[in-house]
């Protein structure tokens, strides 16, 4: 974008190609910045995100939420998510830290189970799983 850029600056003008390229450039890096801020937003939440594959941009919009208010409500832990494909699914793990404040309520749990049917809760084992849909 900056020879681009430098060169459109050098010409004094900008003719209708340029105009198109700008056109372009502005899309791309817009979706760009899009993936980005999908694909990071678990690691602000989360002590230590393992995600190679970036699974985590297949959840819908519910299904963020809630996690992100099950890590939020663990927020004084340190919380580890483990994120790994698993037989065309995504397999989700949340392990978190003994001691400190928060804890997943029974409103929070019932809320995990409704949005990810077959979730299981280990409170005594500090560990969440489920499993979500990768399209």
């Amino acid at each position: 974008m900056g020879p681009f850029l430098r060169g459109v600056l050098d010409a004094g003008e900008l003719t209708s190609d340029d105009a198109e390229r700008a056109r372009t450039l502005g899309d791309a890096l817009r979706r760009a910045l899009v993936e980005e801020a999908d694909g990071v937003w678990l690691g602000d939440v989360v002590s230590e995100l393992h995600d190679a594959d970036g699974l985590v941009t297949h959840m819908d919009d519910t299904q963020r939420a809630v996690v992100d208010a099950a890590c939020a409500s663990l927020a004084h832990r340190r919380t580890v998510a483990i994120v790994q494909r698993a037989a065309g699914r995504a397999h989700f793990s949340l392990h978190w830290s003994r001691g400190g404040r928060g804890r997943l309520g029974p409103e929070l749990q019932a809320l995990l189970r409704i949005v990810f049917p077959g979730a299981r809760v280990h409170l005594g084992a500090r560990r969440l799983e489920f499993e979500f849909d990768v399209v």
